[in-house]
């Protein structure tokens, strides 16, 4: 991976709220639980996962009801170790 790349991943996990969609996407969330879980506002939430989904570190879903459902794509485990999910 060249390192331009990776230190854009590294700095989009720097930021704290995209930290923490991360960690609660360990299981799935529709876009708005994500919202109301860390009081994100809808819009800010979207423009996060957007930022995210660009580095593939989450996956998105449409739902039969057109909601959207986020899986995080990077395991962390409580020793703070972090692999990426089927590797």
């Amino acid at each position: 991976m060249e390192t331009s790349r990776l230190s854009e991943i590294f700095r989009l996990l720097s930021n704290e709220r995209r930290l923490k969609i991360i960690l609660l996407c360990k299981t799935p969330h529709t876009v708005t639980q994500i919202s109301k879980k860390l009081k994100i506002p809808l819009t800010r939430t979207s423009e996060y996962l957007t930022q995210l989904k660009r580095y593939n570190l989450i996956s998105k879903k449409r739902n039969s009801d057109n909601s959207v459902t986020i899986t995080s794509l990077i395991e962390v485990n409580d020793k703070g170790e972090v692999n990426l999910k089927g590797k």
